[in-house]
């Protein structure tokens, strides 16, 4: 399995998936707000719409997400 989270113009290494969280392989600082959480398994891409409600800051590579695959605009309450 390979997995990025692309996130302002860059797909970004993953190193671990969760189900509501991702560890992120660069330090690197972004806002909250939309994301995409790219799978790659047997050369199939899955991608995730989620959204990042703390962002990502670069001392911490653990992300949090939620998925809006689900949601009706409701995924920032």
């Amino acid at each position: 399995m390979t997995g990025f989270l692309a996130v302002d113009g860059r797909r970004v290494p993953l190193g671990q998936l969760g189900p509501a969280h991702c560890i992120v392989r660069e330090s690197l600082s972004v806002p909250p707000g939309e994301a995409e959480i790219l799978v790659v398994v047997d050369g199939r891409e899955s991608r995730l719409s989620v959204y990042l409600p703390d962002g990502i800051t670069a001392d911490q590579p653990r992300v949090t997400y939620q998925s809006l695959a689900n949601h009706n605009g409701n995924a920032r309450s």
